[in-house]
């Protein structure tokens, strides 16, 4: 299973993905929120 180290929360987590102009940032905003949440790779995968 994916493990994020926390330093960010997932507020913040899901504003910067929001923020992010750039497809490739975004995508990987959108990975580590998921992450974050508890996802598995299988799942995270699967949604982006």
């Amino acid at each position: 299973m994916p493990q994020v180290v926390r330093h960010l929360t997932l507020r913040e987590l899901e504003r910067r993905y929001k923020k992010a102009k750039d497809p490739v940032e975004k995508t990987r905003f959108q990975a580590v929120y998921h992450a974050a949440k508890g996802l598995s790779a299988r799942e995270i995968a699967r949604i982006t």
